[in-house]
């Protein structure tokens, strides 16, 4: 018999689980939710909910077991029970006018709304004895914020508009037999503000550098909170990866001084040791601490920082993690956007750009890629900063990704950081030169001083200046860039939470989110990690009353989120076996400023209708883009790498009107926590799983019509024809229009057909490809019109022909591949 997900789990962790019958000691808390605009202080406390009376329940199979519950605690909750039976979607084949629902189109079923009256004779009498057996003054005041808040929300139902609570449905309901429909009324309206909130401020603050015992005492906080929760299989994997950090004990310093006679034209301190008593501190970040003044890092205070020995523990100051640490002096070359078209220009204007340090503008393509064109073309030292004219509002210290493009441990990849294997640094790909973000004003003063020829009208900016290129001839002004950074192995630990699944273990719903060391995520990993430990108590109160998923619910916290997502990298690279066979689905939690009180919602289009209509049974609004998952997230190792079906939603952090940033305040997650709760009930829950071809096939199509509009002619001219694609595409669509889904299906046929979903996922992996990206349906970009590789090599200067053929063979192989196994009959 082959052995369960999770004990294949626990044994690849390097941390004893907790058994199943090991006692946990659960403090239930009494109020399951706070009105949305209440003010909530720190020492709030949960009142319980009492539902309001109603009228007499009419007779149904489960009246005695609501008759019981109606006399032991004097409260009404009628409502018909849905007749139903298991309810499975259509095998993907969801019409746009049928499409999946919460109580899933084309199959008959009853839809009752809760209906609470309350003036009914018996609803006076339950009153009655409620008033008549408190008998103590806490016990009132809970009767009374319970009723009031019930009463104020009874005529809603279900339905939900922005920043509005469903009533919460009692837990002993779920001691009985239950249906789907029920289980996530009861997930959606136990979402509590209260505990969001004191978990949002527990976590808050908590800027720990990645690796420090500040980060690993923080996963064990998690880990704790999650047990108390109900979840009792609990893990944590460490793993030890490189990260990088800023090294205060020296001084990083950028100068412009005139080679003429020595004189300092302009000096700014960067970070780390300051010698100079002249200089100016271009760093502006309140992490930013001098070494010989009294610090607090990690919450415990040190006399001096500079008597600290683990770098771990050094104040953040605003750096470029991995840049090459050294002193470069040049010329300095302003770049525009970095672009190979840009270099290309200044060498048409006989710009010599080698042994200079370029100042080239944030923004239109990555980091990475800045760094890279100005490597190959000769150039020692990088300047980056944000142009007035150019609105990406970036982030003070980029992520590694940002400045490497390598997902996980730069120096193991595309195998995990076990210490078996690791690259020499000069093999990696990590930055050759010094790399620096430094501040507008800074680069509006080094612009002012630049001369030589007029930039291009296209690269002027937002400065008050006209922007020069440099000098073709030798110049007196010269750049002087110091930067000292620090790689450091350090630990790192995911936490891991197991919910066994009852009909199918070894089918995985994986749930993510993450940790931060860096500023400008603090406020998106605090709504990240408070939204999956409010889920995490949901998920313990239905466990505690009988409830068991269908699949196996794994809930995770992310480490190292800012260091190329190593924790979900390493961690999926060390289960990759497990992982592609098991897992179903993928939900990624984030958050991100935003000026529309919505749900911004990206995910793979298998799962794009069960957002719109979840969204839609909640009566909230969810910004669910057409647009393709990039690599910017820790969906990236499953979906990307894996292929698995995901998708990466962000709850709202309210911007600042006058800083256009996020204003500090605690965000509205509880709609984002309802929405992400209903979302794990129809994963886990479902026989079938919910995927929807359809609007799989649909973008197919659309890919195929742009390649040939935009390309056809030019790969005819190379005698490449596209007739073999077009018709693999069409026989895959026919199969998926002619699928039947059986009106009652056997146990044999959902497993039958779920292992169809299953191997389709992984069709479209190109195995093949020594690159992270190995799904041929998802690229680096959100935005590609046609098949991502293919685009990319169809765009390339080089036009590979070759390479060009090779991916359209893949193509027509997967799609191939993919009728085969929809078609197969046992």
């Amino acid at each position: 018999m082959e052995p369960s997900t999770s004990s294949r789990f626990t044994a690849m962790s390097s941390e004893k689980s907790l058994a199943e019958d090991d006692t946990i000691s659960v403090e239930v808390e009494k109020c399951n939710e706070l009105d949305n605009n209440a003010v909530v202080s720190e020492e709030a406390s949960e009142q319980e909910m009492f539902i309001p009376s109603s009228s007499v329940c009419p007779k149904t199979p489960d009246a005695k077991a609501l008759n019981r519950i109606r006399d032991r605690y004097g409260k009404q909750y009628c409502s018909t029970p849905l007749t139903t039976p298991r309810l499975t979607p259509r095998l993907g084949l969801i019409a746009e006018e049928d499409r999946l629902s919460i109580t899933i189109s084309d199959v008959d079923s009853t839809k009752e709304e809760v209906t609470i009256s309350e003036d009914s004779p018996k609803s006076k009498n339950s009153v009655f004895k409620v008033v008549l057996a408190a008998t103590t003054l806490i016990f009132m005041m809970g009767f009374l914020c319970g009723f009031y808040l019930s009463s104020s929300k009874a005529e809603a139902g279900i339905e939900l508009s922005d920043g509005d609570t469903p009533p919460s449905v009692e837990p002993e309901l779920l001691d009985q037999s239950y249906t789907l429909d029920e289980v996530m009324k009861w997930a959606v309206g136990n979402v509590s503000d209260t505990r969001l909130i004191r978990n949002y401020r527990s976590f808050g603050n908590q800027l720990c550098i990645t690796g420090s015992q500040c980060d690993l005492n923080l996963a064990n906080h998690i880990a704790e909170l999650w047990k108390t929760s109900g979840i009792s299989d609990i893990i944590q994997e460490s793993v030890q990866v490189v990260v990088s950090v800023p090294d205060i004990r020296k001084t990083s310093s950028l100068k412009m001084v005139d080679s003429s006679d020595g004189s300092i034209i302009l000096q700014h301190h960067l970070y780390g040791h300051d010698t100079s008593e002249s200089s100016e501190v271009e760093g502006s970040t309140v992490f930013d601490e001098l070494v010989n003044e009294t610090v607090t890092v990690a919450g415990v205070t040190t006399v001096e920082a500079a008597e600290i020995t683990d770098p771990l523990q050094w104040p953040l100051s605003d750096f470029v993690p991995f840049s090459h640490s050294g002193n470069v002096q040049g010329e300095l070359v302003y770049a525009h956007f970095g672009t190979l078209e840009d270099f290309n220009t200044l060498i048409k204007m006989k710009i010599d750009t080698k042994g200079k340090i370029a100042l080239i503008k944030n923004g239109l393509n990555p980091i990475y890629n800045k760094i890279i064109n100005a490597q190959e073309h000769g150039v020692v030292g990088l300047l980056l900063y944000d142009d007035p004219l150019v609105n990406e509002n970036l982030p003070r210290i980029p992520s590694s990704f940002d400045v490497t493009g390598i997902m996980g441990d730069p120096f193991t990849p595309s195998l995990p950081a076990n210490g078996v294997y690791q690259l020499l640094s000069d093999n990696t790909s990590l930055p050759k030169i010094p790399v620096h973000i430094i501040q507008s004003e800074v680069a509006h003063e080094l612009l002012g001083n630049l001369a030589g020829k007029e930039a291009p009208e296209s690269w002027q900016g937002g400065f008050n200046l006209t922007y020069h290129v440099g000098k073709k001839k030798k110049s007196k002004s010269i750049v002087e860039l110091e930067i000292h950074n620090s790689q450091e192995v350090t630990l790192i630990s995911n936490v891991i939470g197991t919910v066994k699944g009852k009909l199918y273990p070894d089918e995985i719903v994986l749930i993510g989110s993450h940790r931060t060391s860096f500023p400008d995520d603090i406020q998106a990993a605090e709504s990240s990690v408070s939204m999956a430990t409010e889920l995490a108590s949901v998920i313990g109160q239905l466990l505690q009353n009988g409830w068991q998923p269908e699949r196996t619910i794994m809930l995770c916290s992310w480490a190292a989120h800012e260091y190329g997502f190593s924790g979900s990298v390493e961690w999926m690279e060390k289960h990759k076996n497990g992982l592609l066979q098991d897992v179903v689905a993928y939900v990624d939690i984030d958050a991100k400023p935003s000026l529309r009180n919505n749900i911004h919602v990206v995910s793979s289009p298998f799962l794009r209708n069960l957002v719109r209509k979840s969204a839609q049974k909640l009566g909230i609004r969810v910004n669910s883009q057409e647009e393709l998952l990039t690599l910017d997230g820790d969906h990236a190792p499953f979906a990307h790498h894996l292929g698995i079906p995901s998708l990466s939603m962000s709850a709202v952090l309210p911007l600042d009107k006058h800083t256009g940033g996020p204003s500090g305040t605690v965000p509205s997650l509880s709609v984002a926590t309802q929405f992400l709760a209903q979302l794990t009930m129809l994963l886990s829950s479902y026989d079938v799983l919910p995927l929807d071809l359809n609007t799989f096939v649909d973008e197919v199509v659309g890919y195929y019509r742009i390649l040939e509009t935009q390309y056809g002619d030019r790969l005819q001219q190379q005698g490449v024809s596209l007739e073999f694609l077009k018709e693999s595409i069409n026989k895959m669509s026919e199969v998926i229009s002619s699928l039947e889904q059986p009106t009652k299906p056997t146990e044999l046929q959902i497993m039958q057909v779920n292992r169809k979903f299953r191997k389709l996922q992984r069709i479209f992996i190109d195995e093949n490809n020594s690159n992270f990206i190995r799904n041929m349906l998802l690229g680096r970009k959100s935005d590609y019109s046609t098949f991502p590789r293919l685009e990319e090599l169809l765009d390339s200067p080089d036009f590979l022909i070759m390479q060009i053929k090779q991916h359209l063979a893949k193509l027509y192989l997967a799609f191939e591949s993919a009728t085969e196994v929809l078609s197969w009959k046992p």
